[in-house]
């Protein structure tokens, strides 16, 4: 013998061999059932339920895995490491809402996209830092530059730019503005592309930044500072710019306005200054 579900009178009919289980409701738009109306019901023509050993219940089927899961896995071990951390997310909201399974795997591809993002935003960090060096630096390794016993540059190498001083030689770092802490100062016989033409005395009180930039562009473009450049070197690609202290680099002691004049088409192979300068081996 088997059971059945018996409506309450007013009830629509119930599916064929419907059994409600112990969390079905009945639709609140119904009459209510009578008092002590049974709902379940033997049947002698139902089939019979099946007989389970004491204290056994019938196992549900496995739920599966979530597919989010699988795919944030594989994509965090193929690189992809923010599409990674995002099915992650997203499958852990769905396994908890589904039951399924996948939770492990969810969390190791958050756990390695997590990490392959930390481990390429480092490496950027790494490259935007040697580039900034490498403009410091003037793009070259950080061998000082030597003076002879006249002060004028003998040996190529780095130098700082508060130690450059009037009529030295050397390659203007790859864009530049007036911000580099270092330069790769060179004899002037040998190819440069930029020569400091004036220096100020040193200022007693920093004026602020906006205020000795200004300073900077009139002293740089005053006719008495020019005259230093030989008339007949002038090509139209030269450019005239300077070097000034800002309020960081004034407190390490940079007092000066440097000017500074560029080749930007080619090099120069000796001085373009017309006096003060001595070039050693210059023609």
């Amino acid at each position: 013998m088997g059971l059945r579900f018996n409506p309450a009178p007013g009830w629509p009919p119930a599916p064929p061999d419907f059994l409600p289980d112990l969390n079905w409701h009945p639709d609140p738009s119904w009459p209510p059932a009578p008092e002590g109306w049974k709902l379940i019901v033997d049947d002698p023509y139902a089939a019979p339920l099946p007989v389970l050993p004491p204290g056994s219940y019938p196992v549900p089927p496995a739920p599966g895995v979530d597919g989010y899961a699988i795919a944030s896995l594989v994509t965090a071990l193929l690189g992809a490491p923010l599409i990674a951390v995002i099915l992650g997310l997203v499958a852990r909201r769905r396994i908890r809402e589904s039951g399924k399974g996948g939770r492990e795997m969810a969390l190791a591809g958050i756990a390695i996209g997590s990490a392959l993002m930390v481990l390429v935003l480092g490496l950027v960090a790494m490259l935007a830092a040697g580039d900034a060096l490498e403009n410091l630096t003037g793009g070259r390794p950080s061998t000082t530059a030597t003076r002879d016993g006249d002060g004028v540059i003998d040996r190529a190498g780095s130098l700082a730019v508060e130690d450059l001083r009037f009529g030295d030689c050397f390659e203007y770092p790859d864009g530049a503005g007036t911000r580099v802490g270092k330069v790769r100062a060179v004899p002037c016989h040998e190819p440069h592309d930029a020569q400091l033409y004036h220096m100020t005395p040193p200022w007693d009180s920093y004026p602020g930044e906006s205020t000795m930039q200004a300073r900077a562009e009139e002293v740089c473009t005053d006719d008495a500072a020019m005259e230093a450049i030989i008339a007949s070197t002038v090509t139209e690609s030269m450019e005239l710019t300077y070097f000034y202290p800002t309020a960081a680099s004034w407190r390490f002691g940079s007092r000066s306005v440097q000017c500074v004049v560029v080749e930007r088409d080619g090099t120069l192979t000796r001085s373009v200054l017309g006096y003060g300068i001595a070039e050693g081996s210059a023609a």
